[in-house]
């Protein structure tokens, strides 16, 4: 589960550079959204298209895919599926 999708930060000038590329299927139907354009529509495609590409390209990619839940802000319905907080800075 990955919350605060909205605060996901780029170097360099990837935030103008970076492009995400679909096809439709059809002839001349390649479409092109920049990075900035993208962040202002749906900042959970983002993340959502970067641990695609890290999973490797076999069956269990969908049932893994599936699995993953991401949230624009720090509001999810699953809070009461917590039991216990973990926090990063006491684990070292």
């Amino acid at each position: 589960m990955v919350i605060n999708a909205k605060n996901v930060t780029v170097t360099g000038k990837k935030a103008e550079q970076k492009l995400y590329r679909h096809h439709s299927g059809f002839p001349g139907g390649l479409k092109e959204l920049a990075y900035k354009d993208v962040m202002a529509q749906t900042p959970e495609k983002i993340i959502t298209h970067a641990v695609n590409g890290m999973l490797p390209k076999n069956n269990t990619r969908k049932f893994r895919m599936s699995r993953l839940k991401v949230f624009e802000g720090p509001e999810h319905p699953y809070a009461p599926n917590i039991f216990q907080q973990v926090d990063i800075n006491q684990m070292k």
